[in-house]
């Protein structure tokens, strides 16, 4: 009989298939070389290293039982709606309020996330986000942003 954790082998599928469409779409632009790399370099090599990690995930869910677990529906509810909530405070209030809103609104999915530890990890995630994307990328957008009335 076929024995596999069906949990982790639809998880290693997934990740696979991650890896995959981006390794196909990474061919639509230059590659390049790793001295002087295109832009299709970085997503070919994301694409790769993803890829053998879901095989890999997928070839060690065989020979052991597993089942598949049921999504929860609080925590996907969170999830999504703090996606939506950093979408709508983003234009009109900058990165960090927007960071801070999503990190929020998605540790509500947890039943048992307190207060002090989601505006603690709130916190560091808005923080980290604007140094990443806006200090070392530099992105175009502002960190705080004031609503117009």
């Amino acid at each position: 009989m076929f024995r596999a954790d069906r949990g982790d082998l639809l998880a290693g599928l997934i990740i696979a298939a991650v890896g995959g469409w981006f390794l196909v779409g990474a061919f639509d632009y230059r590659i390049g070389t790793a001295v002087r790399m295109g832009p299709g370099y970085l997503p070919m090599v994301f694409g790769i290293i993803t890829l053998v990690l879901g095989l890999a995930i997928m070839l060690l869910a065989l020979g052991r039982d597993g089942k598949l677990p049921l999504p929860a529906p609080r925590a996907c509810l969170a999830v999504l709606v703090s996606i939506a909530g950093f979408t709508l405070v983003l234009p009109r209030a900058g990165l960090i309020p927007a960071a801070l809103v999503a990190v929020m609104i998605a540790t509500r999915g947890d039943r048992d996330a307190r207060l002090t530890s989601s505006l603690v990890l709130a916190v560091c995630v808005a923080v980290v986000s604007w140094i990443v994307f806006v200090e070392f990328l530099g992105m175009p957008m502002p960190a705080f942003r004031m609503p117009a009335l």
